[in-house]
């Protein structure tokens, strides 16, 4: 190898990407969306690992969230409803150098793909998933989805959902071969940031769920007082009435990661 070439490559390995390497196309997610929250924090991220592009997938199937990998200056592949996680680990055992982020949404994840879900945690490869959870179907315009609360009126529950809500968190804990499970929500920038970097970070299967907002498919959610309200009954015990800055102080202790030790 000439002088020349040995340059040429050490000055490609040494170059630093900046936060705009890893933007694609032009989010056409609704204002106020919090899938634009997560796509600035998994941008960061990419940034502050400096990620090769070229070494990078992100792995996607159908709805709001699933339209990720179009957004980042990476591989990509925006699967069928409820096929990302099966997509993601053919493509980590075919190639195993590359690094595999999953982004699937409530309904992707939790119904049509429920089962490729829990499977996914058995097998325990190394990818990082964030579950991007609004609680609705809102790329098909205001569907129940499986975490929609208790009593939401829908298109498809006119009189109110009346199922509880599933709960992706107990879910995935209760699945054998669980190693990385966390919660976050999107309007807290700087604890989102942490936890996707800490999913990162873990060798295996990270599963992190992202409380959001969709203030265009689930108008009562673009609160976030609101949105912990309908979400998070599972995890707090309300006692009278509490404030919506109480509330968020509530979410906010039970953001967190649970790795295994």
């Amino acid at each position: 190898m000439t002088t020349a070439v040995t340059e040429c490559v050490l000055k490609l390995y040494e170059e630093r990407r900046e936060l705009e390497d890893y933007q694609g196309g032009v989010p056409r997610w609704c204002s106020g969306c919090g899938d634009n929250a997560i796509l600035a924090a998994v941008q960061r991220l990419c940034r502050d690992e400096q990620l090769r592009p070229e070494k990078t997938v992100f792995v996607s199937g159908i709805g709001c969230s699933s339209r990720f990998p179009h957004y980042m200056h990476t591989y990509g592949f925006h699967g069928i409803h409820g096929r990302a996680l099966p997509i993601a680990e053919g493509i980590r055992m075919a190639r195993p150098d590359l690094t595999v982020f999953v982004n699937t949404g409530d309904g992707d994840c939790c119904s049509i793909g429920a089962a490729h879900w829990i499977h996914a945690v058995r097998y325990n490869m190394n990818m990082t998933v964030f579950l991007h959870d609004n609680q609705i179907y809102g790329l098909t315009k205001m569907q129940a989805s499986p975490t929609s609360p208790k009593g939401l009126k829908s298109n498809t529950t006119p009189r109110g959902s009346y199922l509880d809500a599933l709960q992706p968190l107990s879910v995935t804990l209760g699945v054998q071969n669980v190693s990385f499970v966390a919660q976050a929500v999107d309007w807290i920038p700087e604890v989102l940031y942490d936890i996707v970097s800490k999913a990162f970070h873990h060798k295996g299967f990270s599963f992190v769920r992202i409380v959001q907002r969709c203030p265009s498919g689930c108008p009562h959610s673009t609160s976030p007082g609101c949105t912990i309200r309908s979400v998070c009954d599972c995890c707090i015990t309300r006692t009278g009435s509490r404030s919506a800055r109480a509330w968020e102080r509530s979410i906010a202790i039970r953001s967190g990661t649970i790795p295994r030790t």
